[in-house]
């Protein structure tokens, strides 16, 4: 599963606002970790995303096959793994 997002801190190389990334891709300093439904997710790939302007970070996790839904009855609510529609 792919995901990109922000927030990721300070990288090396220092990247450049405005830039599109390019090799060597910043890397963040700090560790990055992902949850799925609660659950910590196997980060494969954490590092700016190539050819996407600075700052826009590219992270790949093993699909857990698992999402997180929310269900509320009687005002209290729920948490339940739905497995994933389709083909892995």
């Amino acid at each position: 599963m792919v995901l990109y997002a922000t927030g990721e801190g300070q990288t090396s190389p220092l990247g450049v606002d405005g830039k599109p990334g390019t090799v060597p891709l910043p890397l963040p300093l700090i560790r990055q970790t992902v949850k799925i439904g609660g659950q910590p997710a196997e980060v494969r790939y954490a590092e700016a995303a190539y050819g996407l302007v600075a700052g826009l970070l590219q992270v790949n996790v093993e699909d857990t096959g698992q999402y997180l839904a929310r269900k509320r009855g009687a005002g209290v609510a729920s948490s339940v793994a739905v497995p994933r529609a389709g083909p892995a």
